[in-house]
């Protein structure tokens, strides 16, 4: 989109360059998540341990990183075992 400003529903508003960037972030950190999941999945890490054990620097310092890791590492478990649907 070819816009000045973004404004999100949740987070801050700030000009689309500043916008774009925390996008392409947002998006580089769920592969992040997917990556980890899935080499802790085929590991043969259990998922209550998966959060103890994943890597996700350079975002692991995000504000909700500690929140929703487990969460997120759960779902990649759950899809990779068909659970999805």
């Amino acid at each position: 989109m070819d816009v000045s400003y973004f404004v999100p529903a949740h987070g801050f508003v700030d000009s689309a360059a500043v916008m774009r960037e925390e996008e392409r972030n947002y998006r580089l950190a769920l592969e992040r998540i997917i990556a980890e999941g899935t080499r802790l999945h085929d590991a043969g890490t259990p998922v209550d341990a998966a959060s103890a054990a994943a890597r996700f620097e350079p975002y692991d310092g995000w504000t909700r990183a500690a929140n929703n890791a487990f969460a997120g590492l759960k779902r990649v478990y759950m899809e990779l075992d068909g659970q999805l649907k």
